[in-house]
């Protein structure tokens, strides 16, 4: 997984043009994570962390899913989804 994090940061930075970009992690069930990216907006309950998915923190539940978010993300508005999937419990 760390490896597919890393090449989705790199595409994600060479889309912005270059800049490179640190992420921040959003934590959630996944039918919040499936609406959240397929409208690009977050929905329902969800936690914020910078602890990276493959890693993900214990008290987050038993099968937490992640979007991958550039660390400015404003989590108000429409996201850009750097990543997303089912978070390994670290």
């Amino acid at each position: 997984m760390r490896s597919a994090l890393d090449n989705a940061k790199i595409n994600y930075s060479v889309y912005k043009g270059g800049t490179a970009v640190a992420l921040k992690y959003l934590y959630m069930g996944r039918s919040a994570a499936e609406t959240s990216v397929s409208n690009r907006r977050l929905s329902r309950a969800w936690t914020e962390s910078s602890q990276s998915p493959d890693a993900a923190p214990s008290n987050l539940g038993p099968a937490p899913w992640f979007i991958a978010v550039a660390s400015t993300a404003d989590l108000t508005g429409q996201i850009e989804v750097v990543a997303w999937g089912k978070a390994i419990i670290g």
